[in-house]
């Protein structure tokens, strides 16, 4: 068996569905995410209508901070499956494709281009009561190989509108539109057309428990167990005491049996920064290849640490004084490590 230090592949990365039914037509509301840079997106929404002449319009909204604002297009035309408008009031445009019952195409804001895809969005109809129970951010983890934080925020706009966001924080995605809210018998269904995901989940006060199924871009799905917690996220979550323990350098190894033995080291490095926050960079060595990965999220489960590297992998273990004993998970594989807080 080859060895190599693999990249994870990000659950929450945007798909293809190849699967929707195309109707041929694209009357009805789609949703998509403008991603401009780490941390900078926007959520638009597209109303599209045709009268009784089999004209088009599309009413344009973008979502920043639960806000809404709403734009006509001045000019809209579709033929063949390519659509395309335009908004004076933004100088803004937009060109795409309907295929396989999704809008792929090229958003144009003064002058830059950001690619856009659109999928199907169902206006939630939820009571006022659900509604009240829903609103905030809600968090968990899911299993897919990793571990990985998933989080849900709803909200109502000014406008009245009640709103759905996902995000993967540890994977640097945020403001994933939620494309389905519902509901029913006190089960709640959410689903993100972006990244073919749905959640069916039982409503308790504080909490949501429940499945979440993602299907990848050869048909095959996971499912992990999700339990919803309602609240912010916290990357760090751990005791005063245990953060200024780790500050400083953590140093340890483990072999991988290949065709010969393989040591890797490991180095964890942990600091605060200027906010008194938690900061730490993982670097990984072997005798081909040496990178650093920053440290996405730390935090205490049952007695034990949890350090998550962002891409590769995550390290649980047992702080005794100066020495952490566990385990170096990547994908499916699991080795002992032993980590040594180094002095100086």
């Amino acid at each position: 068996m080859k060895y190599s230090i693999r990249i994870l592949v990000l659950c929450f990365a945007v798909l293809k569905l190849s699967a929707l039914a195309a109707t041929g037509d694209i009357v009805g509301n789609w949703k998509g995410l403008i991603i401009a840079g780490p941390q900078s997106t926007l959520t638009v929404k597209f109303e599209i209508t045709k009268n009784e002449t089999g004209a088009y319009a599309i009413a344009v909204s973008s979502y920043v901070k639960n806000n809404v604002q709403k734009y006509q297009a001045d000019s809209v035309a579709y033929d063949a499956g390519k659509l395309s408008m335009k908004i004076q009031e933004m100088n803004a445009s937009y060109e795409g494709n309907f295929k396989d019952g999704v809008i792929a195409g090229q958003w144009k804001l003064e002058g830059a281009s950001l690619p856009l895809a659109l999928f199907p969005y169902n206006e939630p109809r939820l009571s006022e009561g659900d509604m009240n129970r829903l609103q905030g951010s809600w968090n968990g983890e899911i299993n897919m190989g990793m571990s990985l934080a998933v989080v849900f925020r709803f909200a109502v706009t000014p406008q009245g509108e009640f709103v759905g966001f996902a995000d993967s924080p540890e994977q640097n995605g945020y403001g994933i539109p939620i494309s389905d809210i519902q509901v029913k018998d006190n089960e709640l269904t959410v689903k993100i057309a972006a990244m073919k995901v749905e959640f069916k989940g039982q409503i308790t006060d504080n909490s949501i428990s429940g499945k979440f199924k993602q299907t990848g871009p050869t048909g095959m799905s996971k499912t992990s167990s999700l339990i919803l917690a309602k609240g912010e996220y916290k990357a760090t979550d751990l005791p005063n005491d245990i953060v200024d323990l780790l500050i400083g350098e953590w140093s340890g190894a483990f072999q991988i049996q290949t065709d010969k033995m393989i040591i890797v080291t490991t180095t964890f490095r942990f600091t605060k920064n200027e906010k008194g926050d938690l900061t730490g960079i993982l670097t990984v060595r072997d005798p081909t290849q040496q990178f650093n990965r920053p440290i996405i999220a730390a935090k205490m489960n049952n007695g034990k640490i949890t350090l998550k590297a962002a891409g590769i992998g995550e390290y649980n273990g047992q702080i005794v004084n100066d020495k952490i004993k566990g385990e170096w998970k990547q994908g499916p594989e699991t080795y002992p490590l032993s980590l040594k807080k180094n002095k100086g």
